[in-house]
């Protein structure tokens, strides 16, 4: 019994340890919600700031910043999602 349950705890951690393949880090994640924006709104001047901080502005107009906090959590709770989440967040 206990050598079936020290294979479960090593299988579980071993998933654990090597996550999902699928999953994007923050960065990736903003870049691909810099892309998605650009294919909206191809005159906006994006500058990357910080992992998943932004600022977005058009010529001639000061740039508003953009927190990515609330996409990306929305992003962890389904990442099969991913387009949803950027269509979603890019829009507003």
């Amino acid at each position: 019994m206990h050598k079936l349950i020290a294979a479960l705890a090593l299988f579980l951690l071993s998933v654990i340890a090597a996550g999902d393949p699928r999953m994007l880090e923050p960065q990736e994640f903003a870049d691909s919600y810099i892309r998605q924006l650009q294919s909206k709104l191809p005159e906006a001047e994006i500058e990357h700031l910080d992992t998943l901080h932004l600022s977005v502005g058009f010529p001639g107009s000061e740039g508003m910043q953009v927190y990515l906090d609330n996409a990306w959590r929305s992003y962890l709770q389904n990442p099969d999602s991913l387009t949803a989440v950027l269509d979603m967040y890019t829009a507003s």
